[in-house]
């Protein structure tokens, strides 16, 4: 199995320095960029946290 892209985590501006600008925070990989504003967050995060249990779940059970 290949092994995944590191993917890194940063507190980022879109749109830095103007009038509309949006801070939230920026996922990067080697792939990939996705940028995820204040009112999503919680959601994204709580996904990701189910995901992972999931994940971790599989594999005690394999």
């Amino acid at each position: 199995m290949s092994k995944a892209p590191e993917a890194k985590i940063f507190r980022y501006s879109w749109n830095h320095g103007k009038r509309d600008e949006i801070k939230g925070v920026l996922l990067r990989s080697d792939t990939m960029r996705i940028f995820v504003a204040p009112e999503q967050l919680r959601t994204f995060a709580d996904y990701l946290h189910d995901s992972a249990d999931y994940y971790e779940e599989q594999q005690e059970n394999e």
